[in-house]
């Protein structure tokens, strides 16, 4: 079963910032897409249920970034009982700071849509009732525990023994209310402005210093550079944004420099 965790990142400043993230997120096993957005600060990641709020944030530090989960939401989905929607299950988990104490809040409610008639002196009601149960979980970060242990009753579908007051034929959906902006695509182009070019002769290797503009921050010089060690033949690849420089070193006979300008504008 999937969910999707919604994150609040710290330090980004440009596009690479996104990139990086992503880039590193991506590399742990069970996450299966990520979106980060720098200009609000914020990243929506879909995993698989098995990994964690702490392997997320341990991603997004790894790529050198602050990362908070806000909450998570896990559809699960029961196709015959969905199809008879009278009644819905729904579940919030937010992560609150690691000092609050676990909380758990029952709500539930009833909406009718329709209109009231007399008949014989008697009131009358048509139209559709929908009743709403909702479950709210605060869980301290850090407590992988608490989370474990409450995902995995909602993966079981037997949420009902948590809340007593709900019903055993109740169609269970586990949702969460989204607060996000949308996210807004942002295009940063990377230039080559110079090329200095060193070829070794006796192992076929030419040495290539590339004069880069268009770097933000050192994300965009790490996006670069992972870009760069992915062309076939690139052996090593070290940007420097401080100095605005690239150093590639590749085989010539399996890539050229165009490759590599390719790279860096990508």
């Amino acid at each position: 079963m999937e969910k999707t965790v919604k994150l609040h990142i710290e330090g980004m400043h440009c596009g690479s910032c996104e990139k990086i993230i992503e880039m590193e997120l991506l590399d742990v096993p069970g996450i299966k897409s990520a979106k980060i957005n720098f200009q609000t600060g914020t990243g929506d990641v879909i995993t698989e249920s098995n990994v964690n709020s702490e392997q997320i944030t341990a991603a997004v530090f790894r790529a050198g970034y602050k990362g908070d989960v806000l909450n998570e939401e896990s559809p699960e989905f029961d196709t015959q009982a969905k199809e008879d929607e009278k009644s819905d299950v729904v579940i919030e988990k937010t992560f609150v700071d690691a000092e609050s104490p676990f909380k758990i809040k029952l709500e539930s409610s009833v909406i009718a849509d329709g209109e009231f008639s007399q008949e014989n002196n008697t009131p009358i009601f048509k139209g559709k009732i929908n009743q709403i149960k909702k479950g709210e979980f605060e869980i301290p970060q850090g407590r992988s525990d608490i989370e474990k242990a409450i995902q995995n009753i909602i993966n079981s579908s037997k949420i009902g023994q948590i809340f007593g007051l709900f019903s055993s034929d109740s169609n269970l959906s586990v949702s969460n209310v989204k607060n996000s902006l949308p996210s807004q695509n942002i295009r940063e182009d990377k230039e080559v402005a110079k090329i200095e070019i060193k070829e070794d002769k006796q192992k076929g290797d030419q040495n290539v210093n590339l004069i880069l503009s268009g770097m933000h921050c050192a994300s965009c010089a790490l996006v670069i550079e992972k870009s760069l060690k992915k062309v076939s033949g690139v052996k090593d690849a070290n940007v420097n944004f401080n100095a605005e420089k690239a150093r590639v070193i590749f085989d010539s006979s399996k890539s050229g420099v165009n490759d590599l300008i390719q790279a860096v504008k990508t």
